[in-house]
């Protein structure tokens, strides 16, 4: 079957905007249930260049932890296809900080959990779905557990899931990656970017939910022209990071041909040096035999030995025996 790609804006939102969608989307990220979940009406999307480069989307939702009880939580998902939004990232958590006026009942704030999902790779991890997750620890590095978790700590501090949708290429071995097989870009239909292709028969519960909600989305005229709009663009980024691809490889060539020119010359340096100290040691060895010549030239010269004499017996000029005496 042909369901939107959700990896466009278009079709992300309008996913999002399902409610069992999102519960499914969400529990599986979040590797909880979710009993209950508001989509908060402060959606925003940030125009960029005639494109959009970052969607963020906040719920509240009620989910059911492993001991069984229920905690209400905050959660910003923020979606982008764009590598350098990380300074954004970060000052919209912070607004959000700010933003939130609904304490619990102790008057602390609800937990926030950050789930970005990227279109592109980040540094040097090669884990689709990477969870970064707080631990309380005394001094000594051991962890705390009494007390915990504690409101106050909660309140300040928040855990976040990264997922890299470019790492996904096929991968399926648990719950939360088969949620996400369906934005896979591995499994784009040829000739038509904006639909993702599955097996209908193979789809578990949790991926039909989805599925069935972005087949509606790619059965909407209106929906279905939006992605096209940002299948145009998305190319055109992509022909753009070829050609910086291209550029930069062309400038790492090009370093590595000067680097190389650079240990020549370095090189010839060096074989420059060893000849010049090879001479300074040659002239040195003359200076030191001429000064040898000089002194026994001069003891000869003092013990009666006519310059002649000298000079035929050392074997050198009679005039350079005669400049020594």
């Amino acid at each position: 079957m042909r369901i939107a790609n959700p990896i466009y804006d278009t079709a992300f939102k309008f996913l999002m905007e399902d409610t069992r969608s999102a519960k499914v989307l969400l529990g599986a990220l979040l590797q909880m249930d979710v009993e209950e979940i508001t989509r908060l009406q402060h959606e925003y999307t940030k125009a960029e260049q005639e494109y959009i480069s970052i969607v963020r989307l906040d719920f509240v939702a009620i989910v059911r932890l492993a001991d069984g009880s229920t905690r209400k939580v905050l959660i910003e998902l923020q979606k982008s296809s764009l590598p350098d939004e990380t300074m954004r990232f970060r000052r919209y958590v912070g607004s959000q900080y700010l933003a939130e006026t609904d304490p619990d009942e102790r008057g602390y704030a609800h937990p926030i959990i950050t789930i970005y999902l990227l279109g592109h790779y980040v540094g040097d991890l090669q884990e689709p779905v990477v969870y970064v997750r707080r631990h309380y620890l005394d001094p000594q590095g051991d962890e705390v557990v009494e007390g915990v978790p504690d409101p106050f700590v909660e309140s300040l501090t928040h855990d976040s899931i990264i997922v890299q949708l470019p790492l996904l290429r096929g991968r399926m071995r648990n719950r939360v990656e088969r949620v996400l097989a369906l934005f896979d870009q591995t499994r784009r239909a040829a000739g038509q970017r904006h639909c993702i292709e599955m097996e209908e028969n193979s789809l578990d519960s949790d991926q039909r939910v989805l599925a069935d909600r972005l087949l509606q989305a790619v059965a909407t005229p209106e929906l279905v022209r939006s992605m096209h709009l940002e299948a145009e663009v998305f190319g055109e980024l992509e022909r753009q990071e070829q050609m910086n691809i291209k550029k930069d490889q062309q400038i790492a060539e090009l370093h590595f041909e000067l680097e190389a020119q650079s240990q020549q010359l370095e090189a010839k340096e060096q074989q420059l040096e060893a000849q010049s100290q090879q001479l300074k040691a040659k002239e040195q060895q003359i200076k030191a035999q001429r000064e040898q010549f000089a002194h026994a030239v001069r003891s000869l010269a003092a013990a009666g030995q006519s310059a002649e004499a000298i000079a035929a017996l050392l074997a050198l000029p009679v005039e350079e025996v005669r400049a020594m005496i």
